[in-house]
């Protein structure tokens, strides 16, 4: 078996949820892998702007993760603690605030993961809800 990735997007409109499964059979990491392709998980009008409103992340206790917003130089928005099963569940809308966007320069609208100290067995779940303005 190969490490299996699980992806589905639910998309009406501008506004959409990703649920992402990884399950590890190796200990290769992923690098800069993407999650949220906004070009063809989208709204077919918007290929570079993103609104992350909020992000559940679940990982196994020997795995380390954090997401990413695709730019030129990638900018860092998540990132679990390594060996911790303790569930991240971030809600950037909280409080009347707009979710999130990346500022970086170059920015695609795409989110990517990247993780360190896979071993086989691990297993990383994300739940992603956002919107394409």
């Amino acid at each position: 078996m190969a490490t299996a990735n699980t992806k589905y997007t639910y998309a009406l409109g501008k506004k959409a949820i990703t649920t992402y499964h990884t399950l590890w059979d190796s200990t290769s990491n992923h690098s800069a892998v993407t999650v949220i392709d906004l070009s063809a998980d989208a709204d077919s009008s918007n290929t570079n702007s993103i609104r992350i409103d909020r992000v559940y992340m679940e990982c196994t206790a020997g795995i380390d993760a954090q997401l990413l917003f695709d730019a030129t130089s990638n900018e860092q928005f998540v990132q679990t603690i390594l060996g911790s099963t303790t569930i991240i569940d971030v809600d950037f809308t909280f409080g009347g605030r707009p979710g999130i966007v990346p500022s970086a320069s170059g920015a695609t609208g795409d989110v990517l993961v990247t993780t360190t100290s896979a071993a086989s067995a691990d297993e990383m779940l994300l739940i992603i809800w956002w919107g394409s303005d």
